[in-house]
């Protein structure tokens, strides 16, 4: 995690034009990471949980920021806003998602779905699918994930402090998605 400012935003448009981009997660960005984080789960890690995450060797934390322009109007950034984040792991055969949460303000706008696209660009013939653990009573989670091509593959007994179950998600590499990804289309 690096350095850098948050600040509250007062518009609401599409993702795209947004003006918002995913970017390593930063040191400063986490009082605003911790917010969504408590907002959008019934069981919220902790900043200390967010810690030992981000110390794994293969584990990536990112942030989608929204940028005001300045008022004014220098063409530098005045105000930054971190607006979802998510944390990852790239294994040998797969990226595990281990944590994704957006804002309940910018829900429904399309950054969970650019945060998804992105982890995608890690896929390949070797690193074939993405997998995410949900909650067994998170059935939101689920059809957002069903609805993003993720299929339920097997569910995970106890896999949760209270003894719920987890269902593991996998959405497979598919090329002519990678290649449209790739070129933006």
């Amino acid at each position: 995690m690096h350095e850098r400012a948050a600040g509250p935003i007062a518009w609401m448009k599409p993702f795209d034009s947004l003006g918002a981009e995913i970017r390593d997660m930063l040191r400063r960005d986490m009082p605003r990471v911790l917010d969504i984080e408590r907002a959008g789960f019934a069981h919220p890690w902790d900043e200390a949980e967010f810690h030992r995450a981000c110390k794994l060797t293969k584990v990536r934390a990112m942030t989608a920021a929204l940028y005001e322009p300045d008022p004014d109007d220098t063409g530098l950034c005045a105000v930054e806003t971190v607006i979802g984040f998510m944390v990852f792991e790239l294994g040998t055969r797969a990226v595990e998602l281990m944590n994704l949460a957006v804002a309940p303000e910018f829900r429904r706008r399309s950054v969970g779905r650019k945060m998804i696209d992105y982890l995608s660009s890690y896929l390949s013939e070797k690193r074939p699918r993405i997998v995410a653990n949900v909650w067994e009573r998170n059935v939101d989670a689920q059809l957002w994930f069903r609805a993003l091509g993720f299929r339920a593959v097997r569910i995970l007994p106890g896999e949760y402090e209270d003894g719920s179950e987890a269902w593991q998600f996998a959405r497979r590499w598919r090329p002519a998605e990678a290649a449209a990804l790739a070129t933006g289309h």
